[in-house]
Formats: structure tokens, C-alpha cells, sequence
């Protein structure tokens, strides 16, 4: 039984995995003040770690369990949610040690205005008529005596314009972008969408499969199976053709891997094992490709782009997934 007592310490038990939640979050930008000594990439690293923390002690403060966040409503380890989980880590880490890094180096310091701006490019045109000017007179001429003068005029007028293009060029080297103006690529955009679909999609297929009901032959087959597989059946329970574990501690590294149905819970589902390897390759192939960014000295405004045939690997494979998971995997009751 549950006392006032116990429910006090439950709720400052949570409180505080909130707290230290916050506090990997804040302390993703206090490390950004040791880019300077230490470079760039050894706090993205930290940063990395950190943003990870964030997700591990909120899901703690809900679940009591580090890896909540991946469970799902049939309290299994998820595999849409773990993909969504990793691409918002490495991508929200990125952008706040990027965005944090520039403001520090002075990106959001004052630039030229805007009038500057087009004073400079109005000089630069005013000196380009001039010379177009001084050029049409000393070729229709004027005597021979005034082509010297006209000559060094242009000579002048030529001086004068190179250096007002260099003016304008260093005026314009020294705008600031704004330390969070950082371009993403379409292709990462994609993949983030991609992940977001299949975490959006699992639960709705399972719905449908929710309500239909299960061949119970089958159903007493594959928990056999499972008994023999060292998990413990006795918490495990059904809805429908979908099976669920009763408790949040029973979830394993195994559910990314099996099935979910009265049919297949026992099986390797091929589909999860594809999605699976081809989401840790490009992560890890991204994750090299901003270490390598981040290890350069210079203010980032843009991410590396990914190839969109990698876009469409991770899509393809996705799709399968959806489609294989919507796919009939469990039999239904037979006719009397």
C-alpha cells in the first residue's frame, strides 16, 4: 500500500533526476567556454555525452529507468524511438555547441549597417562610370596633346576604383552571420522526418492489430518459445495480436530485434535488423563528418551535407519496416 510517506519520496526521487536532467542540459554551454583552450570538437564530444545524459535522466524521472525514453507503450525497447532518440542527440548537441562556439568567438558582434553597406557599393559604382567615362573620351581622342592628360587620368580614376572594390570587399568580410545561423542540408532535414515517421507510424499499425483478436494455439506456441528463451512469461500479457510486457523492468535489448506480435513475438524480424545497421552506419558516418567540422578553427554556419542517396537508404529501409510491421504476422482464431 502506497502512503503519503512513500509518494513524497517518489516525487522528490523524480524531482531530482529532473534536476541533474537540467543540469546536463545547462552544462552543454558552460563547456562551450573551454573551446577556446581546448578546441572545438573535444566539447562538441562532451556536449555529446551530455545531451545524452539529458535524455537518460528524464527518462529516469518518468520511468525510473535510464534507457526510458526507448520504451514504448507495450513497454519494449523500441526501435523508432531509439532512431529518432540518437539523430535528435547528435543533431541538437551539433547545433548548441556550433551556435555557442560563434556567439563566443564574436559572431554576434556589431557589423557594418546596412547604409555602410550601400554607400560602399554606390562608391564602387560611381568609380566604375567614372572610368567607362575617362575611357570613351581618350578614345574619340581630342588631340594629341590631351591624350597624356587623359591617359593618366584613367590610370588615376583605375587606381581608385581597385581600391574602393577592396573596401567593399573587407566591409563585407566583416558582417557576422549570427552565431545560430547555421544551414542544415536538406538531406539531414529528410532523415530527421524519416525517423519521426516510423516513430509516428509503429504505434498507429499497432492499433489496428490491437483489435484484432489472436489464435490462442498460436499465441500459447510463441510464449513457449519465448519461456525457452529465458523471458519471463509470467509478465507478459496481450492485446489482441500484440504482445506486451506488464512491467517496465522487463525490457531488453532483444525487443529491438524481435517481433510484437502473438505470431512472431519469438522470431528475429529481418526488417528491424536492416533498419537497425543501416541507422547506426550513417549515424556514425555523419557523426565523422561534423567530428571533422568541428575540429577546424573557424566559426561553423553550415553542417556537412549528406549524400541524398544515404537519405534514401535510411527511407527505403524505413518504409520496409512500416510495411513489414503492417504485414500479417499473427494467425487469427480458427471457425468452430
Amino acid at each position: 500500500m502506497t502512503t503519503p510517506a512513500n509518494e513524497g519520496a517518489e516525487r522528490r526521487w523524480k524531482a531530482s533526476q529532473g534536476v541533474l536532467a537540467f543540469l546536463c542540459l545547462g552544462a552543454m554551454f558552460l563547456t562551450c567556454l573551454a573551446a577556446g583552450r581546448f578546441g572545438k570538437l573535444p566539447v562538441w564530444l562532451a556536449n555529446l555525452a551530455l545531451a545524452a545524459g539529458f535524455v537518460a535522466f528524464a527518462g529516469k524521472a518518468t520511468t525510473r529507468a535510464l534507457w526510458g525514453a526507448l520504451i514504448d507503450d507495450q513497454n519494449s525497447l523500441s526501435l523508432a524511438r531509439l532512431q529518432t532518440t540518437l539523430w535528435t542527440i547528435l543533431i541538437g548537441s551539433a547545433f548548441v555547441t556550433a551556435a555557442t562556439t560563434n556567439a563566443l568567438a564574436g559572431e554576434d558582434a556589431a557589423g557594418p549597417t546596412r547604409q555602410q553597406l550601400a554607400d560602399a557599393e554606390g562608391a564602387v559604382e560611381a568609380a566604375r562610370e567614372d572610368v567607362a567615362s575617362a575611357t570613351a573620351q581618350l578614345e574619340q581622342g581630342g588631340g594629341a596633346s590631351k591624350k597624356p592628360d587623359l591617359a593618366k587620368r584613367l590610370e588615376e580614376l583605375r587606381a581608385d576604383r581597385v581600391k574602393k572594390v577592396q573596401a567593399l570587399k573587407e566591409l563585407e568580410a566583416s558582417r557576422h552571420r549570427g552565431s545560430s545561423m547555421i544551414a542544415i542540408p536538406a538531406a539531414v532535414w529528410i532523415l530527421l522526418g524519416i525517423s519521426l515517421t516510423s516513430l509516428a507510424g509503429s504505434p498507429l499499425i499497432l492499433s489496428y492489430k490491437k483489435g484484432q483478436p489472436a489464435n490462442a494455439e498460436e499465441k500459447s506456441e510463441t510464449i513457449t518459445a519465448l519461456a525457452r528463451q529465458n523471458v519471463d512469461t509470467s509478465k507478459l500479457t496481450s492485446e489482441g495480436q500484440v504482445l506486451a510486457k506488464t512491467e517496465l523492468g522487463e525490457a531488453a535489448l532483444a525487443d529491438l530485434f524481435r517481433g510484437e506480435e502473438t505470431g512472431n513475438a519469438a522470431r528475429l524480424d529481418l526488417g528491424r535488423v536492416q533498419l537497425f545497421f543501416f541507422t547506426i552506419g550513417v549515424l556514425v558516418a555523419y557523426a565523422i563528418a561534423l567530428g571533422t567540422r568541428f575540429a577546424t578553427a573557424d566559426p561553423i554556419h553550415e553542417f556537412p551535407d549528406l549524400d541524398t542517396s544515404l537519405a534514401t537508404l535510411l527511407g527505403v529501409s524505413n518504409a520496409g519496416y512500416l510495411l513489414n510491421k503492417a504485414a500479417p504476422h499473427s494467425e487469427t482464431p480458427r471457425s468452430a
